[in-house]
């Protein structure tokens, strides 16, 4: 993509097309506010379409909040597209965003960098090695070190933590990521290996239990599945239950709970 200018675009006239990110509302919400305060701080990106509407490139949280305040435009960075494949050049720009935010989950950065990569060797097929029948497996290694390579920089994660998240998201498979996704090992690089490591039939089993709370990590899962895992005693399983219920319950009933625990222990003496 290349940059053209800075200015006001009318928000009405922007597009947004499909995303990769869903839609935090909170966090909208909480940009709202700011921009009230502070005003927009940092321009969205968007290609101009050339017949007088644009397509949002990057900042779909930034143009949601602008709309929730009601406001008629917004500051943007116009692009144009430098090939004959514009929407890779925008997914290019999307992910480029994602990639460097903070609040990505490892799995999500994972998906943005594998999904990078097959957009970039579609525009550049030079980060693209050769492919060669008797050492697919290998040549697979190599695109991607290629490509980590070349994205090091954009990105900026080490060429090594972009091979290793794209290794983790292409030895996936989508039911597992699914099953996974908000869950504490969505965030968790080393767990998504193991996760990874596993066959395919096995993965969509293990990621249910950890959907479900039956395990707390991959190894957990593996050992109830091989029925290995050690039982909880009566006693663990009760307080188990009593803190999921904990967890569960609305604030003022835990001020309630606290205050009869409290006199009950006074009693107790």
């Amino acid at each position: 993509m290349k940059f053209v200018e800075q200015r006001e675009v009318p928000v009405a006239d922007i597009v947004v097309g499909n995303r990769l990110r869903e839609i935090d509302e909170e966090w909208v919400a909480a940009l709202a506010a700011m921009i009230k305060v502070e005003g927009q701080q940092s321009a969205i990106g968007v290609r101009d379409l050339g017949d007088g509407t644009y397509k949002l490139t990057a900042g779909e949280h930034r143009l949601e909040a602008a709309k929730k305040n009601g406001m008629p435009t917004i500051r943007a960075d116009i692009f144009v597209a430098e090939t004959e494949s514009p929407a890779d050049e925008e997914r290019v720009q999307e992910i480029l965003e994602n990639v460097g935010r903070r609040e990505l989950s490892a799995l999500d950065r994972a998906s943005n960098l594998a999904e990078l990569k097959a957009v970039y060797e579609r525009l550049y097929p030079q980060t693209k090695r050769g492919v060669a029948g008797g050492k697919a497996r290998q040549n697979a290694a190599n695109d991607i070190l290629s490509f980590a390579d070349s994205a090091s920089e954009k990105t900026g994660l080490s060429a090594r933590q972009i091979q290793r998240a794209v290794q983790v998201h292409n030895g996936l498979t989508a039911d597992a990521r699914s099953l996974v996704r908000g869950l504490p090992i969505a965030d968790n690089e080393s767990q998504l290996r193991a996760l990874a490591a596993l066959d395919k039939p096995l993965q969509s089993r293990v990621a249910k239990l950890l959907q479900q709370g039956e395990a707390a990590n991959v190894a957990g899962a593996r050992a109830i599945l091989d029925g290995t895992a050690k039982q909880p005693s009566q006693k663990t399983k009760a307080l188990e239950t009593l803190v999921k219920a904990w967890e569960r319950a609305p604030a003022d009933v835990k001020k309630r709970f606290l205050k009869r625990i409290n006199a009950t222990l006074v009693k107790e003496g």
